[in-house]
């Protein structure tokens, strides 16, 4: 198992490797963003945001290739396919959750759900997804 995982992370870090990266998030009691956003390999990004973001409703976008080149990055050393499937404690209730899948081109895919307890690596991902997003979907500005 350990040499799948190795090999998933080389794969990852080749251009050419297809691959979908999707990223949902839940409701808090307060005002946490709520979307889903999905990329692939080539670049392509389709973003839905549903309650309290910058940017509500459903947009594409091609992410530059420096984004990409950081987000296999990112990915392939993050040990991904050997995390938990599940970090959460039940009785806490107030804190959204956010969940990673990450499907290969051979199929091979793996889903994480993370609200409480999650490791370093989860935590670098989501960050730098949520830069991703603010960067590339901002709040659009009034025009009058």
């Amino acid at each position: 198992m350990a040499g799948c995982a190795t090999n998933n992370a080389k794969a990852l870090k080749k251009k050419s490797t297809e691959f979908t990266f999707e990223v949902s998030t839940t409701p808090c009691f307060g005002t946490c963003p709520v979307y889903d956003l999905t990329i692939k390999e080539s670049g392509l990004a389709v973003y839905n945001g549903k309650k309290f973001p910058e940017t509500k409703g459903e947009l594409f976008k091609n992410l530059p290739d420096q984004e990409m080149d950081s987000l296999r990055d990112i990915l392939a050393g993050s040990n991904f396919f050997k995390m938990d499937s599940v970090y959460n404690d039940p009785s806490v209730t107030d804190l959204p959750s956010t969940t990673m899948t990450l499907t290969l081109g051979s199929g091979t895919s793996k889903t994480v759900m993370g609200r409480i307890g999650t490791p370093e690596n989860f935590d670098a991902i989501k960050a730098f997804v949520e830069r991703l997003r603010q960067r590339n979907f901002p709040q659009p500005t009034d025009k009058k």
